[in-house]
């Protein structure tokens, strides 16, 4: 059964929120759509990355509210799974892999404890990763 809700991925929270963005148009149209069937959400770690573009918290967390985002918070279970998704990258790492992909499986690791569906522009770190695992990329659907 297909997710109701979803949780943005910091690239489709900043398409969304700057309408001259490529990306724009495609990630607002996903989000409309989970709005329109559950909630949204953002995860500390996507507060924390959209927060390098923004002037203060208060700032971000107007826009925020403005749309009706949520926040989902990581709890130990989902941060140890982080973890071992990242143990696994790196033991796995082969040529063309990046490092800093631990946010990446933050976000995934939430979402996918949540059992929600995850929006982003940079699928392929997330892809692969967490089995039963919504993931959207609004551009190449």
């Amino acid at each position: 059964m297909e997710p109701t809700s979803a949780c943005l991925d910091t690239s489709a929270l900043i398409a969304l929120l700057n309408d001259g963005e490529d990306a724009h148009t495609a990630v607002l149209r996903e989000f409309q759509k989970y709005k329109s069937s559950g909630m949204v959400f953002i995860t500390e770690v996507v507060f924390a990355e959209a927060s390098a573009g923004m002037s203060s918290a208060e700032e971000l967390r107007l826009a925020l509210d403005e749309l009706g985002i949520s926040d989902l918070r990581a709890t130990d279970e989902c941060l140890f799974s982080a973890g071992q998704v990242f143990k696994e990258y790196r033991r796995s790492k082969g040529t063309g892999k990046k490092d800093g992909v631990l946010p990446d499986f933050m976000i995934g690791a939430v979402a996918k404890a949540r059992g929600v569906a995850l929006i982003t522009l940079n699928d392929r770190d997330f892809v692969n990763k967490f089995s039963d695992l919504a993931v959207i990329n609004p551009v190449k659907t």
